[in-house]
């Protein structure tokens, strides 16, 4: 598969307007991604993993996984829900799937991402003791 702009239209907020260049002059497009963190990691916490849920045009569900960079550390927690903005980057990269057979997948990035919105996991009910009375 070959991933154009037009494959995230739906996240990017403007690929001519909102642009961003970076220190080497290239102009990143910036996207907007909702979705639930499944991974926090990095040296003090400034990336996670984000599954974002959504349907195909014919009504399929699917999962799209997102590294996001935050120039900062973060307080955001495994579990929760979030909206991010930030500046698009995709890599294709090899891979080989648990039979040995070759492959090709695109990561997709968000850098410099800004939280705009959060909704903390969710917390498990505290268990009840069973009293003996």
């Amino acid at each position: 598969m070959i991933l154009t702009l037009s494959h995230l239209k739906d996240k990017v907020i403007s690929a001519t307007n909102k642009t961003h260049k970076t220190s080497k002059g290239k102009n990143m497009a910036q996207v907007k991604v909702a979705g639930k963190v499944n991974k926090v990691f990095g040296a003090s916490n400034q990336g996670l993993s984000l599954v974002e849920s959504y349907k195909s045009a014919t009504g399929e569900d699917y999962t799209r996984t997102w590294t996001v960079w935050f120039a900062v550390a973060h307080n955001i927690e495994v579990e929760s829900e979030i909206t991010v903005t930030g500046q698009l980057s995709a890599k294709i990269e090899d891979f080989e799937d648990k039979t040995g057979k070759p492959g090709r997948k695109v990561k997709l990035d968000v850098n410099n991402a800004v939280l705009a919105e959060s909704k903390p996991a969710p917390v498990a009910p505290a268990a009840s003791a069973d009293l003996p009375f």
